[in-house]
C-alpha cells in the first residue's frame, strides 16, 4: 500500500522536526537563541496549518486532511512547551545546597575548606548557589 509508506514518512518528519527544535533549544541554552528555537518551531507549525487550509481552498476542498488539522494544534503546543522548558534549563552548573558535587553527586560534606576540587571527578567545588562556567567556556579560557 503506497499510502502507508507516505504516512510513515510524514509521521517521521513531524518527529524529526520536534526533536530538532528541542535539540536547538538545548544546544543554545543560556542565550536568546534557545528561546527563539521553540518560537520559530511554533511559527513553522502555524505555517503548515495555514498552507493546509489554503490548499483546501485552492482545490475546492478536494485536498483536506481533517486528522492533520486536529493533531497539528496539540502537536504545536507540545513542541513549543517542551522547547521553552528546555530553554529554561540553566546552562551553567549551580552549586548544590545538599553538600554533593554538582558534576558527579559525590558526597563533599566532610571536606575541608581548602579542597577546591572534587576528589571523585576533579570538578571545581561550587559553593551553594554559586554559578560555574559552561564546559565550552572553560575550555576556551584554558
Amino acid at each position: 500500500m503506497p499510502g502507508r509508506a507516505a504516512t510513515g514518512r510524514a509521521v517521521a518528519a513531524f518527529v524529526i522536526y520536534g526533536v530538532l527544535v528541542w535539540w536547538l533549544a538545548f544546544a543554545w541554552r543560556g542565550s536568546w537563541r534557545a528561546w527563539a528555537a521553540p518560537i520559530a518551531g511554533l511559527l513553522g507549525i502555524v505555517l503548515v496549518a495555514w498552507l493546509h487550509v489554503k490548499l483546501s481552498e485552492w482545490t475546492n476542498g478536494r485536498i483536506y486532511l481533517r486528522a492533520l488539522q486536529v493533531l497539528l494544534y496539540p502537536y504545536g503546543v507540545l513542541v513549543t512547551a517542551v522547547g521553552l522548558f528546555i530553554a529554561a534549563i540553566p546552562a551553567t552548573p549551580v552549586g548544590r545546597r545538599d553538600g554533593l558535587c554538582h558534576a558527579c553527586r559525590y558526597d563533599l560534606r566532610g571536606r575541608t575548606e581548602r579542597d577546591a576540587v572534587c576528589p571523585e571527578c576533579g570538578a571545581r567545588v561550587l559553593e551553594p548557589g554559586e554559578r560555574g562556567t559552561r564546559r565550552r567556556e572553560a575550555d576556551r579560557s584554558a
